[in-house]
């Protein structure tokens, strides 16, 4: 059995809490419904950024793969990952997540998703990415203290 203090304390995985974001906004784009956002121009850029979120996802996974740790936040990390996109942030996946949303916002023609992202990104850094980083440099250390200090947690 894995003991609590050998994986990050976050009460859901990431993706509960971007379901709930959709959720919420398509509730109150029902309750308040809002002016369209800019039709074929906001469809073609959402696209654009959801292939990049989706190639952003697939590159940190295959760094995830190549490092032979798991992706999973319940299972404890074997080792830190600092390859791939993991130079350049220390969220890739969760910037793809962000990418998403936008994206999902623009060509689902719902204002409301992308208003309320920030607010969902300030709870989803309080929840999941600040305990996220207290595991990491419990597991890591000296380590992760010098990569957080040499990476960005977004860009």
């Amino acid at each position: 059995m894995i003991e609590s203090s050998e994986i990050p304390q976050i009460r859901w995985v990431p993706p509960v809490y971007f379901l709930m974001w959709l959720v919420a906004g398509f509730a109150l784009n029902s309750l308040l419904p809002t002016i369209t956002l800019a039709g074929p121009p906001a469809t073609a850029a959402g696209i654009l950024l959801a292939v990049t979120a989706l190639g952003i996802n697939q590159w940190s996974v295959r760094a995830f793969k190549a490092a032979q740790t798991p992706l999973y936040v319940r299972r404890p990390a074997a080792v830190m990952v600092t390859a791939g996109p993991y130079q350049y942030t220390r969220n890739p996946l969760y910037l793809s997540m962000a990418l998403c949303m936008v994206a999902f916002a623009l060509v689902a023609d719902q204002l409301w998703l992308l208003l309320t992202a920030p607010l969902f990104f300030m709870v989803f850094n309080q929840r999941v990415i600040i305990p996220e980083e207290r595991y990491l440099e419990m597991r890591f250390g000296h380590e992760y203290i010098v990569y957080k200090q040499a990476v960005a947690r977004w860009v």
